[in-house]
């Protein structure tokens, strides 16, 4: 790291979970900022814990996602016919952020359910996606989590919910997510069938929603 600290220009430095021991990688991370005075990024491999939203959140200023092998990356957005079902993902955090100024998580993550606000230029909340991470692979009973939103001034609000018939579903094996009822169309990315958005009401400033395990739902506020 010292090497690295003394190059001329920006370091880019690459992280893998060695042994499945998460403390160890955070541990070298932290070893890394406070060695690395050049250091413009850190790469996190296998490291499924470090979403999007919770890196925007805690002021990362740049992402890159790794795609590995293409055709044999089930992470990729893309294989080599297929959209693949981080795309899905992807698209959904893009609208939580598009246009935003700020974004704030809702809870303290200590739990498989979080809840991301995100703000204008002037501090009035645009969205709040919600997200149920508890697994689900198909069998047995799936389970849900209700979230309440408070504080609205709305008397309904409408989402797009992100959803798939198990956390381990795949295009390429003709279970492909959808995200607000749409589809992506393998090889050009093309949007098809309708966009769908649900409506809540609100009573008494708070609307519920119910999120199955593995789905996610973007709320818009305004």
């Amino acid at each position: 790291m010292s090497l690295a600290g003394d190059y001329s220009g920006s370091v880019v430095l690459g992280l893998n979970r060695g042994y499945n021991n998460l403390t160890n990688t955070i541990a070298a991370a932290q070893a890394a900022v406070d060695e690395i005075g050049n250091l413009l990024v850190i790469k996190l491999g296998n490291e499924p814990e470090y979403y999007s939203l919770r890196a925007v959140a805690s002021n990362v200023s740049r992402l890159y996602f790794h795609h590995s092998t293409v055709g044999n990356c089930q992470y990729c957005f893309w294989g080599v016919y297929d959209v693949g079902a981080p795309y899905y993902g992807a698209t959904a955090a893009t609208a939580a952020l598009a246009g935003a100024s700020n974004i704030a998580p809702l809870n303290n993550g200590t739990t498989n359910y979080t809840a991301y606000a995100t703000y204008d230029l002037s501090g009035n909340p645009l969205r709040v996606l919600l997200y149920n991470s508890d697994y689900f692979n198909g069998t047995g009973t799936r389970s849900s989590q209700t979230f309440e939103l408070t504080g609205l001034n709305a008397n309904s609000v409408q989402a797009k919910r992100l959803t798939a018939a198990n956390a381990l579903s795949r295009v390429d094996q003709g279970s492909p997510p959808t995200w607000g009822g749409q589809e992506y169309t393998n090889g050009n990315c093309v949007v098809s069938g309708t966009e769908t958005f649900e409506t809540a009401t609100v009573t008494a400033g708070a609307a519920t929603f119910t999120l199955q395990a593995a789905e996610a739902l973007l709320v818009t506020l305004q």
